[in-house]
């Protein structure tokens, strides 16, 4: 068995073995989940064979024979027929038969005649204690007595349980193979459905916000409609305002959103809190609304991602005039 240092090959054997002889399964047989599987399946077929063969055991197995039932009663013994016996007398060379009855009592011999000489007849003997009696003989007319035919058992049916399939491996690991694709199908759709359905909400709702916004003045196009400078450049130089903590930073512009045309430069005013720190030589991005801080953007990664938005709420930007005037 397994457990007997057996190769691989061996287990299903192994486990079919212990069923058949109803031998549990080693602990490191138990240990392989294929071993076990085996060995349940094949104690499940030991099991229904065992019913099918006891069944048709049943089935074939002799009636057991029945007790006799009770029979009529045999018919009283006739008088045995024929001419009995008879002792001849010495006197004369004839005498009276008597027939001698089958039963009852022995009849006393007549006394001599004296005038005839005659010796009576004797009756014939009475069967002494070494002779058996004469066996009763059936009623004349009537046949044989027939024996009563046995009952015989009633045959159970041999009742077939369902048979068990046994899949092969192969169309199994083709069934699971085929299941585990049609499941990351449905993954795959349902995510695709849920990202579709996502971006969908998405640009409704952005598109509701550019609405809202619209309608009351704060949106991008709004803000560049109202904007007094938005620019692309470089930091040319760097000064503080006098008697504040601002410092008035000089950009050296190399495309201009609002106006659409600007001088070389511009300048813009920022307060302590712009991150990060001006200094020269800094490719930013600026923007001066009529109310509010003004916009700050540092670095190439920052100037595009602005650079984004502004250019696509820009040509509706045009076409708005700023609510403040």
């Amino acid at each position: 068995m397994a457990g007997n240092g057996t190769g691989a090959g061996d287990a299903p054997r192994d486990a079919l073995m212990a069923a058949i002889t109803g031998e549990p399964l080693p602990e490191e047989a138990r240990a392989d989940p294929a071993v076990l599987a085996e060995y349940r399946a094949a104690a499940a077929d030991v099991a229904v064979l065992r019913e099918q063969l006891a069944l048709l055991g049943d089935a074939l197995a002799p009636p057991a024979p029945a007790a006799p039932g009770p029979g009529p009663a045999p018919a009283p013994a006739s008088p045995a027929s024929g001419p009995a016996p008879a002792s001849a007398s010495p006197a004369s060379g004839s005498a009276p038969v008597s027939a001698s009855p089958a039963s009852g009592p022995e009849p006393a011999p007549a006394p001599a005649s004296p005038a005839s000489g005659q010796a009576p007849a004797s009756a014939s003997p009475a069967p002494g204690p070494g002779l058996a009696p004469a066996p009763a003989l059936p009623a004349p007319g009537s046949g044989p007595v027939p024996a009563p035919a046995p009952s015989r058992p009633p045959v159970r049916p041999l009742v077939r349980p369902p048979a068990r399939r046994r899949v092969h491996p192969g169309v199994r690991a083709l069934a699971v193979g085929t299941l585990a694709a049609a499941a990351a199908c449905a993954v795959v759709l349902g995510l695709g459905r849920l990202a579709v359905r996502g971006g969908a909400d998405t640009a409704a709702g952005g598109s509701a916000d550019k609405a809202a916004s619209a309608a009351k003045g704060t949106g991008p196009e709004h803000y560049l409609a109202c904007a007094r400078l938005v620019a692309e450049g470089t930091v040319a130089a760097v000064a503080p305002v006098p008697g504040t903590d601002r410092v008035r930073v000089t950009v050296r512009v190399t495309r201009s959103y609002r106006p659409e045309r600007s001088g070389p430069e511009a300048e813009v005013v920022l307060g302590p809190d712009a991150e990060p720190r001006p200094r020269g030589g800094q490719h930013v991005l600026v923007g001066v609304p009529r109310r509010g801080a003004p916009l700050w953007a540092v670095g190439d990664a920052a100037v595009a991602r602005e650079r984004a938005w502004i250019t696509r709420a820009l040509p509706a930007a045009r076409t708005l005039g700023c609510p403040d005037g």
